[in-house]
Parts: C-alpha cells; sequence; structure tokens
C-alpha cells in the first residue's frame, strides 16, 4: 500500500465515520503481517480520528500465523489488535501440504508454536479448512492442540472449503456438501465438549443481515485503494463499488446499487423459520450459483438442539456443583469456630 493509498484511507474513513461511532477493522490479506509497517502507520491515523470523533476503535487480524512471534505479538497489541485467526488445515503432514512456504519448506511447526506464545496475550482462533482430501484428521489435530497445552486458550472450529474464485478452483471437485458439512461441524463440536475444548457453539440469534458485505458502512479496501463489499470481490476490479483515488463511474454505482439492493424476503427465504437468523445466506454464493446458502441449523436443527439442552444442563449442573462447594466450605468454617 502506497502513502497516496494510506492518506487516502484516512480521508475515506474521516468521511464515513460518524460522531461517537465504531471504527472495527480486521486486517486481512494475502498475509497482512508482512506490512506490519503500515499496520503501525494507519492504526495511528485511524486512533486520531477515533478521538476527534469520539469513536471507539477496535481491531483483529486474519493471519497464516508463521510471522506472528512474541514480538510481532507485541506490537499488534499496541495497535488495539486483541484477537487473530489463524489457520491449521490439520497434523503437520497434511497442513505442511497445503500450506508451504513460498520455497515449499514446512510451516506447520513454527505456527503452533507462535500459537502457544500468542495465545498467552490474546484471543486466539483456529480453523481448520475442511475438504474431502483432511476431513478424517480433525481428532488429529484436535489431539496435538490438547498436548500442547491449547484446549483451553484457543478456539477451535471447522472451515468450509469452497472455491468462491477462480484461484480456489483446484478444490472444486473435493469439496464436501452442505449437508454433509454442517453435520460434520455439529460432531466435532461434540468431540470438542468430550475432550474438554471451550465450545464455540451458540445458539443462533436474530440479525438485520447476513454478514458486514450487505451492511451500508462497510468496504473492503485493496492495496490499490480499490472498494469491494465482499473480499471474494477484491482481485476483481469490474466488482468494485468504488476506488479512494478515482471518481466513481457508473460501474462502480451499478455494484454498489446490487449489494444495497439484496432482499433476504424473496424467493423461498420468506417462508422459511430461520430467515431471522440467516438473512437469505451468503449473497455473493447467491449471485455466483444461484442457490441459497442456508444456515447449517436448516439441515439438522433437532440435533442441534438436542446438542444445546446437553450444553445447558452441564452448565447447569456445574453451577450446582460450584454452589455446593461454597456451601461445604462454609460448614466447615464453622465448625472449626
Amino acid at each position: 500500500m502506497t502513502p497516496e493509498v494510506e492518506e487516502a484511507v484516512l480521508r475515506f474513513t474521516e468521511e464515513q465515520l460518524a460522531e461517537e461511532g465504531i471504527l472495527y477493522i480486521v486486517w486481512f490479506g494475502g498475509e497482512p503481517l508482512l506490512q506490519m509497517d503500515v499496520i503501525e502507520r494507519l492504526t495511528k491515523g485511524l486512533r486520531a480520528i477515533c478521538e476527534r470523533k469520539k469513536s471507539r476503535y477496535s481491531a483483529r487480524i486474519i493471519t497464516n500465523a508463521y510471522l506472528l512471534d512474541a514480538a510481532c505479538v507485541e506490537r499488534l497489541r499496541k495497535c488495539d489488535v486483541s484477537s487473530a485467526q489463524a489457520t491449521l488445515d490439520g497434523p503437520a503432514d497434511v497442513h505442511d501440504a497445503r500450506r508451504p512456504t513460498k520455497n515449499g519448506k514446512p510451516t506447520f511447526s513454527r505456527i503452533l508454536n507462535n500459537l502457544i506464545e500468542a495465545s498467552q496475550r490474546m484471543n486466539i482462533s483456529v480453523r481448520m479448512n475442511v475438504d474431502q482430501r483432511n476431513q478424517d484428521r480433525i481428532l488429529g489435530l484436535m489431539d496435538i492442540l490438547k498436548e500442547k497445552g491449547l484446549r483451553e486458550k484457543v478456539g477451535f472450529y471447522l472451515g468450509k472449503t469452497y472455491p468462491y474464485t477462480d484461484v480456489c478452483a483446484d478444490v472444486a471437485t473435493c469439496c464436501i456438501g452442505d449437508m454433509e458439512f454442517n453435520l460434520l461441524s455439529l460432531e466435532t463440536l461434540m468431540d470438542m465438549v468430550e475432550q474438554g475444548f471451550t465450545s464455540l457453539f451458540n445458539m443462533p440469534t436474530s440479525h438485520d443481515h447476513h454478514c458486514v458485505a450487505d451492511c451500508e458502512h462497510t468496504y473492503v479496501i485493496t492495496p490499490t485503494g480499490g472498494l469491494a463489499k465482499c473480499w471474494n470481490e477484491i482481485d476483481s476490479p469490474d466488482a468494485w463499488c468504488g476506488h479512494l483515488l478515482e471518481p466513481e463511474n457508473t460501474a462502480m454505482l451499478e455494484n454498489k446499487r446490487r449489494w444495497q439492493s439484496i432482499d433476504p424476503f424473496e424467493r423461498e427465504c420468506a417462508d422459511c423459520l430461520l430467515l431471522p437468523i440467516c438473512m437469505g445466506g451468503c449473497p455473493y454464493v447467491l449471485g455466483l450459483t444461484g442457490e441459497r446458502d442456508c444456515h447449517p441449523w436448516k439441515h439438522h436443527i433437532d440435533e442441534g438442539l438436542v446438542f444445546y439442552y446437553f450444553l445447558k444442563e452441564e452448565e447447569r449442573q456445574a453451577t450446582i456443583a460450584r454452589h455446593f462447594q461454597t456451601i461445604v466450605q462454609s460448614v466447615k468454617e464453622l465448625a472449626n469456630k
């Protein structure tokens, strides 16, 4: 990102951010940690804008974690980056085959060591991108995280591999279907609870949008200053809805109108009981395939509700046990007087 684009980012933020508003930044790439200097410079400018407008500022980062060593974590903390999402696509043999360095060297061991260190200073979530080639290695990765003491220190969840763009076309033949993946995710959550992992299972709640892409004041800014609504479109200038250094043209205005006109109440969604928690599914996938990317609960709602009840019952029993321990301790103290 050139100095000219950095300055344009700050001007754009100043224009978009409301007084006493909220500025939420996600550092994303490529690999954002390759540009720590840019993150630090922009953070300084963004904070100054928030101070002038009496707005709140927060940030997180999506990274491969290869450079997320202790010194890097400290720099990120000073930039108010409170959490990081990192990717491990299985145990070392699987991950290193799928995510080597540019010159073909392994990355798993270094990333894992970085996560052990980073989890002491910031919130870490580990995403495992799953397809037919590595779905049988989920438990193997969980065993490694548990062995390294990360069971209660990091969040762990599955990501569905999907050929969103031409760059991902090589995975098209090995992706897992929606129903199969949603069941696999639920089974993994059950395995996590059984093994003592901190569960990421939450009861679905209602939303007024599906994701940040269909919100009014959210943008993905490219290194050259392009403005996209969805990060699947950052390498497609024809899909951008604006540019920080160029005037809006007809195509940009039409792209912006396309995102603003998304109506989750169209077609079959209007009659779906899950509409309040799904809001029509991923609008990018709908535009790409013409099919709805439905909420996981649509396929396995009974199983999800049973699992939610189980977790709540476990939580209730744990509360009772803690209360009982408090009573026992009080009785012991009285007996010793």
